[in-house]
């Protein structure tokens, strides 16, 4: 039980721990990039770029797509960069920025586990809050993955670049998108090459 609460957070936060980006991946093509697609609470685009696909995602409101990145290496089948954004029902209302702060703080926490954190910044993003109308938090996230259940002899790195916002109308409600990459320690980062990618996404993540 305590895997699986951890699975569902990690899941929650665009990162699924139990190993399955690393699996192989079954994408299907975005048939019309610029229809808008309605989830409970929230709506995006999917990303507008080439190479990206749709996946199947482990809960009904969570959206899930992947890129498909150059194959250069051995290690490509172990290289996977996500974008997803999701809604998350909480059993507590999240009242105002710092209850949302806090929100965020504790559900990294559950994945200190088997991830061991290099850098952790979560702060009030400002200007997302005010085109939202609510509380919206930005973070950033490197770390460290060990023990890779399908892979446990490699060191994967992982990024995750997101944000999370308070519901205007539903304060137990938590939307957040991200983009999420993972590597083989020493394999060379795409975050910097997508970093516009990940940004349009993200901008494109509106609340209903």
């Amino acid at each position: 039980m305590n895997t699986l609460r951890r699975w569902v957070g990690a899941c929650i936060f665009g990162i699924l721990v139990t190993g399955c980006i690393t699996q192989p991946y079954v994408g299907e093509p975005i048939i019309n990039p610029i229809n808008r697609l309605q989830f409970n609470g929230f709506s995006v685009l999917p990303p507008q770029e080439e190479n990206w696909v749709s996946g199947r995602s482990p809960f009904p409101d969570m959206i899930i797509f992947k890129k498909k990145l150059p194959d250069v290496s051995e290690f490509q089948e172990l290289h996977s960069y996500l974008a997803v954004a999701s809604r998350t029902s909480l059993d507590r209302e999240l009242t105002n920025s710092q209850d949302l702060l806090s929100y965020v703080n504790s559900k990294w926490k559950l994945m200190e586990t088997r991830f061991q954190t290099v850098t952790f910044n979560a702060v009030l993003d400002k200007v997302r809050s005010n085109n939202m109308n609510t509380n919206c938090v930005q973070y950033d996230i490197t770390t460290k993955e060990f023990n890779n259940p399908n892979f446990p002899e490699i060191i994967f790195n992982m990024t995750v670049h997101g944000f999370k916002c308070r519901h205007p109308s539903f304060s137990s409600v938590v939307i957040g998108a991200d983009c999420t990459e993972r590597y083989p320690e020493g394999y060379q980062s795409m975050a910097k090459t997508l970093e516009n990618e990940c940004e349009a996404f993200l901008n494109n993540v509106q609340l209903n």
